[in-house]
């Protein structure tokens, strides 16, 4: 697979740097796995999506980051020269300040460590070393206390995550979908034009045929009228074609993000390897749990159950528990100065307190509550007409599905008959037994035949790329690694 794209990328980069030789080169054949490759590198959407995943992933390592230690290193150095009755005295102070915080556990618990260090010299006094440390705590004991409610910004930021590990997915699904619609479109186109010139020469010969019979007398003129009526029908046909036919080349190109210019030709088949569906209990299953949408919707129902809990909790009162202890920053000299004073005991202080805070009427917190429970129960009853809708439209798709599967056995039938009875006809018309206007309608019959198979057939494997989109499992089907 890597080789072949590797192959068809060099291809295409040549044909597109160089115009002017690829007017005289060799169409490169695109297979739909090529053509599905390289949109996976080239189209625009999927290129956009990619890099969006950048910012994504920040933002989830920013929501994580939430719960960590920070740590700061503050200083200042502070000069000053005082003159007061002709006494002039100067200082200098430098400080510097360690910082360790948590802003918020997972309990709801905020704490700051602090390690001032101050240096005094000047002022006709010793150099002096003060250094301090400070730990306080604050722990919500009602609103704002459990995991429930702490990490909701934590589980918020991981199913955005999800969703938008979700949303690129569903970018590659709808392109690769949007590839195989247009590629199979592109096959009809080109299968129709060579279908019509192939008819356009047998009428031709036929019409050149019944020429030298009439030129013999073993015919009628007025009888060939009829016959070149319908040559001009099939040489205009044939023309309106050619312009479908590039019309959708360039539609292929766009979605593949590559130049119009390109020169390319697709196959006369379209072949999609194991081209089996499952059983339609098992396409609800893999729907309802690989539906892009449907899983969506599921996460979105998670965090308005999380809106409820906070909403809820900002409903009660505020009980917090604060604590402090300052240790350090002791002056004078030996055992109560200097890096001794954090340990003899002699400068530490603590301190613990209750603050407790009860609203009398808090009716803006409690009308949010109500409202995110009126939200989530719409929710709910959204998800579950979502989940009905989605089975109904897995199950109309399926029976589609199987119906034109046996379309395609009934198209190849009428395509085989169709022969036969033009291969009758000629016979006939050799021999003066029919006219060359019934031959002709044959010969149309057997065109239309030929048409209305092609279509079916691609229109299957169009029909079935949907169906994968609907269930969510087109990278499974094309075997893609999608890098999230």
């Amino acid at each position: 697979m890597i080789k072949r794209f590797i192959a068809i990328l060099f291809s295409v980069c040549l044909l597109w740097v160089t115009p002017t030789f690829a007017a005289t080169a060799k169409f490169t054949v695109l297979t739909l796995d090529d053509a599905i490759l390289l949109a996976l590198r080239y189209n625009p959407n999927i290129r956009n999506a990619e890099v969006q995943r950048v910012i994504d992933k920040f933002n989830l390592r920013l929501a994580e980051n939430r719960y960590e230690v920070q740590y700061a290193l503050t200083g200042s150095d502070n000069f000053a020269r005082t003159a007061s009755a002709g006494a002039v005295s100067e200082g200098n102070t430098f400080t510097l300040t360690p910082q360790a915080q948590l802003l918020q556990s997972s309990y709801g618990t905020t704490a700051t460590l602090q390690a001032p260090s101050t240096i005094n010299q000047g002022n006709g006094l010793p150099r002096s070393f003060n250094p301090g440390i400070t730990f306080s705590v604050t722990q919500p004991l009602l609103q704002g206390f459990g995991r429930n409610v702490n990490m909701i910004p934590l589980y918020n930021a991981q199913d955005a995550e999800i969703t938008a590990r979700l949303n690129l997915k569903n970018t590659i699904i709808q392109n690769v979908t949007s590839v195989i619609s247009q590629y199979t479109t592109l096959v009809q186109a080109t299968n129709t034009l060579k279908t019509l010139q192939l008819g356009l020469t047998n009428s031709i010969t036929t019409l050149n045929q019944f020429r030298a019979q009439v030129k013999a007398g073993q015919k009628a003129a007025a009888d060939l009228v009829q016959f070149q009526v319908t040559v001009a029908n099939q040489q205009l046909s044939l023309q309106q074609a050619q312009v479908a036919l590039q019309t959708q080349q360039y539609a292929l190109l766009m979605l593949l993000g590559l130049n119009p210019n390109t020169l390319f030709s697709v196959t006369d088949d379209v072949t999609m390897g194991d081209m089996q569906i499952p059983t339609l209990d098992q396409s609800i299953r893999l729907a309802l749990q690989h539906n892009i949408a449907y899983q969506q919707a599921i996460i979105a129902l998670r965090a308005l159950h999380r809106q409820v809990l906070l909403a809820h909790d900002q409903t009660r009162p505020t009980l917090n528990l604060q604590v402090q202890q300052t240790q350090g920053s002791g002056l004078g000299n030996g055992s109560n100065a200097n890096l001794p004073s954090l340990f003899n005991g002699q400068n530490g202080s603590t301190s613990v307190g209750l603050s407790l805070t009860v609203p009398i009427s808090n009716l803006p917190a409690r009308t949010a509550e109500v409202a995110a429970r009126v939200a989530l129960k719409q929710a709910e009853i959204t998800l579950s007409a979502s989940k009905d809708q989605l089975v109904s439209n897995v199950s109309a798709a399926y029976y589609s599905l199987v119906s034109q599967k046996l379309q395609i056995d009934q198209a190849n039938q009428a395509l085989q008959l169709a022969g036969q009875n033009l291969n009758i006809a000629n016979v006939k018309l050799k021999y003066g037994k029919i006219t060359p206007f019934e031959a002709s309608s044959l010969q149309t019959d057997l065109i239309n035949a030929q048409i209305n198979y092609i279509n079916t057939k691609t229109n299957y494997i169009s029909s079935l790329a949907n169906f994968d989109q609907l269930l969510g499992t087109t990278t499974d089907r094309w075997q893609l690694q999608i890098r999230y």
